[in-house]
């Protein structure tokens, strides 16, 4: 999925950020005694039979969460709850190479619309929204799956979440970038939409229309 997912190609690095996450604990690790622990076996057990659960019912994305668990689950029964503690943030961060969001792309859409059309009205253009169907006087639009903005909404999540852990002390701060991690790109998104749209209702739908359309959304 990684692979052949655009909007899944950031999960490679997740788990070598784990490990840089890991490294940087490397003195406070070495102080510890490493001290196998049975709530680990249990972490084992819950995650394995909700695999399984998953194989059955063929869900993949259950797989994927409970393989992550299960990874966490023998951290903990081999290295033991105070090694686990002091590494909570890397073995939490890797719940972000599961690659989960897709649900989002249908209101990203239609929020998407609702942005550029509220742009257009304000600018006195004369729009029609059916759904995710935008109609002006020089021509018509469809915000696609590729326009909702979910590839560069997945990924900013998971590296604001990593920026805000190695940035900010501060939970509130944390947490407050975190939200603007995932509040920021849906804005940014909205208004790379409503630019497409507006350079190619100036320009009577001679720009912004092709191929183009894919680079003027870059550069927004």
């Amino acid at each position: 999925i990684w692979t052949d997912s655009d909007t899944f190609n950031h999960g490679f690095l997740i788990f070598p950020i784990c490990g840089y996450l890991i490294w940087l604990k490397r003195e406070a690790l070495a102080n510890l005694t490493p001290e196998p622990s049975w709530w680990g076996a249990g972490v084992i057990a819950v995650a394995g039979f909700g695999w399984l659960l998953g194989y059955v019912g063929s869900v993949a994305i259950v797989q994927h969460f409970t393989l992550v668990l299960l990874v966490q689950g023998l951290f903990l029964a081999i290295f033991g709850m105070a090694a686990a503690r002091l590494l909570v943030f890397p073995l939490a961060y890797m719940f972000f190479a599961v690659p989960f969001g897709l649900f989002l792309i249908p209101p990203l859409q239609d929020l998407t619309a609702e942005f550029v059309v509220k742009g257009l009205r304000m600018i006195d253009i004369p729009v029609f929204l059916d759904g995710i169907f935008i109609s002006i006087p020089t021509g018509n639009f469809e915000v696609a799956e590729a326009c909702s903005g979910v590839r560069f909404l997945i990924a900013t999540m998971a590296l604001g979440t990593l920026f805000a852990h190695l940035t900010y002390q501060s939970r509130l701060r944390q947490a407050g970038f975190v939200a603007l991690s995932f509040v920021v790109p849906i804005i940014a998104n909205g208004f790379r939409a409503f630019g497409i749209v507006l350079v190619a209702y100036l320009s009577n739908n001679e720009i912004a229309v092709g191929v183009d359309h894919i680079v003027y959304g870059w550069v927004f």
